[in-house]
């Protein structure tokens, strides 16, 4: 009974080889640690809630759309990347979510490590012309002297 009410305690990564190697299978059932990881989730330990869902493939009773959305907000990538491994489906709507301001880069990363056409994402594109050209632009407005200014015709020829 102990090493069951310790499981709480231990790192998430660690849970799944803790109930296999103390052969807790019989006593830690799937809702106990169902409810560990809503636990985590309701503390806000997305990464930790994220790392049980996927050793004991629990996709069914969460909502992985909005967990991934929140390893990302918290800068967890890679546990959400981890969590899009085990769901392939959700890959295109997870981009469509982070085609903002605020993700953009990590919807880009996301269409560049899946191997994804860039031309299906137009919004994430747009964002990332605008970003750019107003980058590229800024540098005009530097001092002469300063070792990122372009002059206006070179900034011309990028474009």
């Amino acid at each position: 009974m102990k090493a069951k009410q310790k499981i709480q305690n231990i790192r998430s990564e660690v849970v799944f080889d803790y109930v296999k190697n103390l052969q807790l299978q019989k006593i830690v059932n799937p809702d106990y640690l169902s409810e560990l990881a809503k636990v985590h989730m309701d503390a806000g330990r997305f990464s930790e809630a994220a790392n049980i869902i996927i050793k004991f493939k629990f996709f069914d009773k969460f909502d992985i759309m909005e967990l991934i959305m929140q390893l990302v907000e918290a800068n967890r990538v890679p546990s959400a990347k981890l969590l899009l491994d085990c769901k392939p489906e959700l890959k295109v709507q997870v981009i469509r979510n982070l085609s903002n301001q605020k993700h953009h880069k990590v919807a880009a990363n996301f269409v560049k490590d899946y191997k994804m056409n860039p031309d299906d994402f137009p919004e994430l594109q747009s964002i990332i012309a605008r970003n750019s050209s107003c980058y590229f632009i800024s540098r005009a407005f530097r001092a002469r002297n300063h070792s990122e200014f372009l002059p206006l015709h070179k900034i011309e020829d990028l474009f």
